[in-house]
C-alpha cells in the first residue's frame, strides 16, 4: 500500500476560550506535551463549525490567519497563550473554536513510539485475532478531560467510537497502514445492529399467519 502523503499543515489544537481581559486565549493542544509550541514559530488558526474535525484536504491549504506566540504557559492541564497584536478579550473570543496548526516542516522529529494525527486516518483496524473491523475516519476528543476518540467506519458501514486509550491500542503501525487494538468489552456490539432487529419488515413473499 502507498504511503501516505504528508500534509503541508499539522492540526495541533483547538482554541478554547479567552482567558482574562488581555486578549489570551485558552487552548486544547491534541499533542502529549504543550512544549511542542516551543519548536514552532507561528501558529496558523482556522474557524471550524462548532464540534467538527477539519477534512483532511484542508492540510495542504495555509489558514487564514497567520499569528505569532508572545508568550504561553501550562494552565490547568490546557496552554495559555498570549498572540502577538491580540490585545482585547473581543478579540480573543472571536477566536473561540478555531482550529491550531503550524507547518509540518516546522514540528520536531518524533520519537520512535510517537505518531502525529495525521498519520492515523485511513489506517485499517484489526482485532488482536485477525479480524478486521474498518478503518480509522475521523478523530475527536470528548469533554474536559479531552480523551482521543477515534472514529471507526466499519466494513458494514456503522461508525464505530473507539476511546484509544494505552490499554485498548495494542499495536499501532503508519507505515503498514493498521492497527490493531483491544476495544472494551460490549464497544462493538453496541454498533453493529443484530440481523434480525425488532422492527424488521416481514417478507412480502412470505406466508404470513392469519
Amino acid at each position: 500500500m502507498a504511503d501516505k502523503a504528508s500534509p503541508l499543515f499539522v492540526l495541533i489544537g483547538r482554541v478554547a476560550k479567552a482567558h482574562g481581559i488581555y486578549g489570551d486565549i485558552v487552548a486544547d493542544l491534541y499533542a502529549e506535551s504543550p512544549e511542542i509550541l516551543d519548536h514552532v514559530g507561528e501558529l496558523y488558526l482556522r474557524s471550524e463549525p462548532a464540534g467538527s474535525y477539519p477534512d483532511e484536504d484542508t492540510t495542504d491549504v495555509e489558514p487564514p490567519r497567520r499569528v505569532r506566540v508572545h508568550a504561553w504557559r501550562e494552565h490547568q492541564g490546557r496552554a495559555l497563550l498570549s498572540l502577538k497584536g491580540l490585545r482585547d478579550r473581543n478579540g480573543a473570543d472571536a477566536l473561540r473554536g478555531s482550529t491550531i496548526w503550524v507547518r509540518a516542516d516546522e514540528l520536531p522529529e518524533p520519537d520512535e513510539d510517537d505518531v502525529f494525527l495525521y498519520e492515523l486516518d485511513g489506517l485499517e483496524v484489526f482485532t488482536e485475532d485477525g479480524a478486521r473491523i474498518g478503518t480509522v475516519e475521523d478523530l475527536m476528543e470528548t469533554g474536559h478531560s479531552g480523551q482521543e476518540v477515534w472514529v471507526i467506519r466499519g466494513d458494514g458501514g456503522e461508525e464505530i467510537l473507539f476511546p484509544a486509550e494505552p490499554e485498548f491500542v495494542l499495536e499501532l503501525d503508519p507505515d503498514a497502514r493498521r492497527v490493531v487494538i483491544a476495544p472494551p468489552p460490549g464497544l462493538l456490539e453496541l454498533y453493529r445492529e443484530p440481523e434480525d432487529s425488532a422492527g424488521k419488515q416481514p417478507d412480502a413473499d412470505k406466508p404470513q399467519d392469519a
